[in-house]
């Protein structure tokens, strides 16, 4: 639940809308998890239990998926 104490940083739908900026600001809408992960610890300090969490939440409301190498591709619909 998001009260009025949490921390902005430590929620999954910020960190989402994080990652989907670094999609929109790349040429590339094909990431290594492990690459993007680092390129938002710069931004954030964040665990990476946390950075699933976003993530998870992103493949669920469509935003990205997974190729069939691993990598993490941006696909809103």
């Amino acid at each position: 639940m998001i009260t009025i104490d949490s921390d902005p940083e430590a929620n999954p739908i910020f960190i989402g809308g994080l990652i989907i900026s670094f999609f929109n600001s790349s040429d590339s809408k094909i990431k290594k998890i492990s690459i993007l992960f680092e390129e938002v610890k710069i931004v954030i300090k964040i665990s990476f239990d946390i950075f699933l969490q976003a993530l998870d939440w992103l493949f669920i409301i469509g935003v990205v998926d997974l190729n069939d190498t691993g990598d993490l591709v941006y696909a809103p619909k």
